[in-house]
């Protein structure tokens, strides 16, 4: 396992996808069907999912947030911190302490390879408002 991805310092796990354009984004929405997903709009959750677009107009003005179910205890987050002027990266987080053993820790890395294959991306595990501090980077080059 990871363990140091895990350490129970109190704070998040960022996740980036860097240099996307509204494609990315879109491919991302797709990407997400096969999972269990919430959306909240200001902690209001809505019973349908919300397109780029459509997330991309209610950021100017509302919290949005999107929920995606792992597995029971392991969820990543989306916050959606977008302006119609700078869209350039997703940015998910996790809270280690959610991930309690080596299944959740592997449904996790799954997840992060998969979106990293499907966007053609590489996807960077980072400490919590640390995109500099890179943890662990899944490569698209090495997962073909």
């Amino acid at each position: 396992m990871l363990r140091y991805l895990l350490n129970q310092d109190g704070s998040l796990r960022d996740i980036y996808i860097k240099n996307v354009s509204k494609t990315e984004w879109r491919l991302f929405l797709q990407f997400l069907h096969d999972y269990a997903c919430d959306f909240f709009i200001d902690d209001k959750q809505v019973s349908y999912r919300l397109n780029f677009d459509q997330i991309l107009d209610l950021s100017s003005s509302k919290t949005v947030l999107l929920v995606i179910n792992l597995s029971q205890r392991a969820n990543v987050f989306c916050h959606f911190f977008l302006t119609k002027e700078n869209y350039s990266e997703i940015e998910l987080d996790f809270d280690p302490k959610a991930i309690s053993d080596q299944d959740e820790m592997n449904t996790l890395l799954c997840f992060l390879k998969k979106l990293s294959l499907f966007l053609k991306r590489d996807v960077f595990i980072c400490n919590e408002n640390a995109p500099e501090e890179v943890l662990y980077t899944v490569c698209t080059d090495s997962l073909n």
